[in-house]
């Protein structure tokens, strides 16, 4: 049996030169991300200070912040073990609206695999209405 794409001459030789076959290792392994604790759940601003850290893969790109947010990346530094790195954001918004929001880290290496970690959930509070009292003036004695 002849595989296809195969030809073989009268003498039985085939077409296929097995000296230029080349073995190719297909990428399909994604980034490894983690969001450590938010450390909160409520938030009264859409503009949150809470320092977002996790792990990513070193050499695997920019770290994205993805979810109920507005876009942000930073790079992952080495530092942890390994091919591990770190990541830190200081501060980031959240999407318009009150409710929980939820929030991801996503990398994506050069193969375009995409690492992500699990999702946390923050909840976007309305501020608490400011209430100030006046008391009336004394009656003159």
């Amino acid at each position: 049996v002849v595989p296809a794409g195969v030809v073989l001459d009268k003498a039985g030789n085939s077409s296929v030169n097995y000296s230029n076959i080349v073995a190719l290792n297909v990428d399909n392994t994604p980034p490894v991300v983690t969001l450590g604790s938010l450390g909160t759940t409520n938030v009264n601003s859409a503009i949150v200070s809470i320092t977002l850290s996790g792990t990513c893969s070193v050499g695997d790109g920019n770290v994205f912040l993805d979810g109920d947010v507005v876009s942000q990346q930073t790079s992952c530094s080495s530092g942890g073990t390994g091919s591990t790195g770190v990541f830190y954001l200081s501060s980031f918004q959240l999407t318009d609206g009150y409710g929980p929001k939820n929030i991801r880290i996503k990398q994506i290496d050069a193969a375009g695999n995409v690492g992500t970690s699990a999702t946390q959930t923050i909840t976007r509070l309305p501020a608490l209405p400011t209430i100030t009292m006046t008391l009336p003036a004394r009656p003159a004695a």
